[in-house]
């Protein structure tokens, strides 16, 4: 199942199917959470501080966002609220207007301005939500290499989601062809991520049925599968009760 997730309320309560699979809004710790803007910013000018600092889970910071920062350091001493930098507040502008014609029913509208900030601004979030519209038809015709595409563009930046759901393309062929060691290589980073059993139980089931790997592998498939128990995902659990009756 494909969802979205959420930036500035954008798409928010979308649900429609499509081939019989429900296509939802977002689960609980998929909507990314925004705050003010206010508050965004000091969020943005406190990371990029402690960064130059060489903070814990620092980065590697940007001159571009180094001029930012001494700017908005200034503006804090003459008591002045913060300003996120031009190009940040570019992409907001651009994700308000997404949401308003979202919440006005111009699905083609919306999905036009995350189309352009996937491919011209690889914003992550961007490519999770034009990818989901693209491979579904919201807003316009599928398009499923665009979609995977998308989903690619967004899992490179670290967008689980969006690995999840490339992953399932490489799987089913969705937009290009089957890459099973591809998939499973997905699979397997997300499952020792913690991210959703599912992708612990997909893995599983690869390795037991030999697929993206030389051969088929009981003993780590039920790995794979008591993993995603661990992670409440049931059918994990069911396979793994199985496979030990059978002396796995």
């Amino acid at each position: 199942m494909r969802s979205y997730f959420l930036r500035t309320g954008i798409l928010s309560g979308v649900a429609f199917a499509m081939s019989g699979l429900m296509i939802s809004g977002p689960v609980m710790g998929q909507t990314i959470k925004r705050s003010t803007p206010e508050q965004q910013c000091e969020f943005l000018y406190a990371e990029i501080m402690l960064s130059r600092m060489g903070g814990p889970g620092g980065r590697v910071v940007s001159e571009e966002e180094s001029r930012w920062a001494d700017e908005q350091h200034a503006r804090v001493e003459r008591g002045e609220p913060c300003e996120f930098p031009a190009d940040e507040k570019r992409i907001r502008d651009l994700y308000a207007d997404a949401d308003r014609l979202s919440k006005l029913g111009d699905a083609a509208g919306a999905r036009a301005i995350l189309q352009a900030l996937c491919f011209e601004d690889a914003d992550d979030v961007a490519c999770q939500n034009y990818g989901v519209m693209a491979m579904t038809g919201e807003g316009g015709g599928v398009d499923m290499a665009e979609g995977r595409r998308a989903f690619l563009i967004a899992c490179d930046q670290g967008l689980l989601k969006a690995c999840q759901n490339y992953a399932d393309a490489l799987l089913n062929g969705e937009g290009g062809p089957v890459d099973d060691p591809g998939a499973l290589g997905i699979y397997v980073e997300l499952c020792q991520k913690k991210y959703g059993g599912r992708n612990c139980f997909r893995a599983a089931r690869m390795i037991e049925d030999g697929r993206g790997v030389t051969q088929p592998d009981r003993a780590k498939a039920y790995e794979g599968y008591m993993a995603a128990c661990r992670q409440l995902y049931t059918e994990g659990c069911l396979r793994a009760t199985d496979m030990k009756k059978e002396g796995v």
